[in-house]
C-alpha cells in the first residue's frame, strides 16, 4: 500500500481501512470491496464523512479537496488490489 508524505491524508486513508463497520466513514468493509472497481465517488463520500467525524470527534484540521481526493484514490487503491488478492486466494483453493 502507499502512504502519503500528509498526515491528514495519511489519517483518512488509515482509519476509513480500519472502520470496519463504517462508523466513522459511513462506508462498510463489505461495501468498500463491492465498489473498489467502480466506486470512486463512495470513495470521496467516505473521506469526506470520516474528515467531518474527525472534526467533531477529535478536533481534527480540516482536509483540502485536494487531500480528500488522494485518500480517496490510495483508499479505493488498496481495495481494488486486496479483491484481487481475495478472488486469487478463493481460485487457488
Amino acid at each position: 500500500m502507499t502512504y502519503s508524505t500528509d498526515h491528514r491524508v495519511n489519517d483518512l486513508v488509515l482509519t476509513i481501512i480500519n472502520d470496519g463497520d463504517g462508523k466513522q466513514c459511513g462506508m462498510d468493509y463489505s461495501t468498500r470491496c463491492d465498489e473498489a472497481i467502480t466506486g470512486r465517488d463512495l470513495f470521496i463520500s467516505a473521506c469526506r464523512a470520516y474528515d467531518r467525524y474527525s472534526r467533531e470527534f477529535y478536533g481534527s484540521p480540516k482536509a483540502t479537496r485536494e487531500q480528500i481526493i488522494a485518500a480517496a484514490d490510495i483508499v479505493q487503491a488498496y481495495y481494488r488490489q486486496h479483491v484481487t488478492e481475495i478472488e486469487t486466494t478463493k481460485g487457488q483453493a
